[in-house]
């Protein structure tokens, strides 16, 4: 059987992605805009002035999460 994952795509500018848990957490002048669990992604794409959390980097890595910045 195989797992089709999502795609987040993130366009915000100086939006700020880091890792709450178990899950990828996106705020946008320190307020929470998207929450959602790493389990369920494939890929993160950010175009723009996208800030991301070292441990956020980590953990894609080591979940073999793809990260286009």
């Amino acid at each position: 059987m195989r797992t089709i994952k999502n795609t987040l795509y993130v366009m915000t500018q100086n939006a700020y992605l880091h890792l709450e848990n178990e899950t990828l957490r996106v705020d946008v002048e320190r307020e929470k805009k998207l929450q959602m669990p790493l389990h369920h992604l494939g890929s993160v794409v950010c175009l723009g002035n996208i800030m991301l959390s070292l441990a956020l980097m980590h953990r894609c890595a080591d979940d073999g999460i793809s990260l286009f910045c």
